[in-house]
């Protein structure tokens, strides 16, 4: 273990994650910001949220703060609410037990049982339970890359490095904590955060932590689907698309992430035109919201999924759409209320676009623009716009029909709130008594 002191702008620090930890601290237990946060702190990165890892368990850190809840069951931990914001807290722990250290037989009763020299099978080095407690170095210890194992005290300004990880920050190198292929089947979700790190801040994955990720890229289908499709939409909505389908492609995990691209990559045209649109999404990740509809339509749109078919004389668009939708995304589908998103803002691409001309057509972009898919379909259309396959000669219009619709709305839901006046009731004429 080494302490290095390292001073931060406090400004670069969120102010209520560090009331967290002094609150923590003030009650008698150890508490850091850790993982993420302190990894984008040291590169001069700025952090997205910070997280907090402490010594008190969940029920405590829930005792002392009324504004949290407790979340999770594989993995339990703390939520702490400051407005919208959320302070992420857990409790440290340590490696949990694999399925095949719990089979193990005890003492007692190990003369009864044959003796096994199998190697266990990578399925039972999968961590399916993780609510160990442990010390600070346990938890540390636990982490998947040593750029994540970093702990900070911001009460003393002090950087608590376990795992080398300030060396390898230096180095600016991705690599494991322990054995990589151990890490690896431990967690396989892991090689799409390797690939996603060395993306996003310009990294380089150190050698045996590479040849580990792809000789095990197979197993990330043994993982639970939704952690998966998470990673993959966060591949490529980070700002570094183009960077991460590059890694996946040549570390061989593409084609077990995404198999329905093999007829992309073999085409050098329409490989051509998935870079380019990476390269668009990666132009506007910092200026308009890549919904998970967004990145499937940027992703598959005239690249697998013929726009000719959808938008062609005499075919029904939308049960054409539908059927290829269901087609394409098998691998690692995504879920009914997104495939559904993603339909409309694909079949309202025909109405975005300038050279959409259907005589006796009654055109209302209004109606259009008041749709609630409608914004997508306009992020959509301009990573389109940016790739040269759309005319913006007709984005401004649409952008400034929007922004009129959105106004109006927001007054009329304002003259909605405003109260009524009420009328004065008369006061009731009491009979004559007697």
């Amino acid at each position: 273990m080494s302490t290095l002191s390292i001073e931060i702008e406090p400004r670069k620090i969120d102010a209520d994650a560090v009331k967290v930890v002094r609150r923590l601290k003030r009650h008698g237990f150890e508490a850091y910001l850790v993982g993420g946060c302190v990894r984008d702190l040291l590169l001069g990165c700025t952090p997205k949220d910070f997280d907090v890892a402490t010594s008190a368990t969940p029920n405590e850190i829930r005792g002392l703060f009324r504004n949290s809840r407790i979340i999770g069951r594989r993995f339990r931990l703390v939520h702490i609410f400051f407005g919208p914001k959320i302070i992420e807290t857990a409790t440290f722990r340590q490696k949990p037990p694999t399925e095949s250290e719990e089979k193990e037989p005890s003492d007692g009763d190990s003369d009864d049982k044959e003796p096994d020299d199998k190697e266990p099978d990578d399925d039972a080095l999968l961590i399916r339970r993780d609510n160990v407690w442990g010390s600070a170095m346990d938890d540390a210890l636990r982490r998947d890359f040593t750029l994540n194992g970093l702990f900070y005290d911001p009460v003393r300004g002090e950087v608590i490095d376990f795992v080398d990880g300030l060396d390898d920050l230096a180095s600016r190198s991705i690599r494991t904590i322990g054995e990589p292929d151990i890490r690896f089947l431990e967690d396989p979700v892991r090689i799409l955060r390797a690939i996603k790190f060395a993306a996003r801040l310009g990294l380089t994955i150190e050698a045996r932590t590479l040849e580990a990720l792809t000789t095990h890229a197979d197993r990330i289908m043994a993982c639970a689907r939704a952690r998966v499709l998470e990673e993959i939409y966060r591949l490529f909505r980070e700002g570094a698309a183009a960077r991460a389908m590059t890694l996946l492609e040549e570390t061989g995990v593409r084609r077990v992430l995404l198999p329905e691209l093999d007829c992309v990559a073999t085409d050098p045209a329409r490989w051509e035109l998935l870079q380019a649109r990476l390269t668009a999404l990666d132009t506007l990740a910092g200026e308009a919201p890549l919904t998970n509809p967004v990145l499937i339509g940027a992703l598959y749109f005239d690249t697998i999924i013929d726009s000719k078919r959808i938008f062609g004389p005499g075919v029904d668009g939308p049960a054409e759409l539908v059927q290829e939708l269901r087609t394409v995304l098998t691998n690692w589908g995504p879920s009914r209320k997104d495939r559904d998103s993603t339909q409309q803002i694909l079949m309202a691409q025909r109405r975005l676009r300038p050279d959409d001309r259907k005589k006796g057509r009654r055109r209302r972009p209004a109606a259009l623009v008041a749709q609630a898919y409608f914004h997508e379909a306009l992020v959509l259309h301009k990573l389109f716009c940016h790739t040269g396959e759309a005319d913006p000669s007709t984005l401004g219009k649409w952008e400034a029909l929007e922004a009129t619709t959105r106004r109006s709305g927001a007054d009329a839901g304002q003259r909605r709130r405003s109260p009524r006046t009420r009328r004065r009731r008369r006061p009731r004429r009491r009979g004559r008594e007697g």
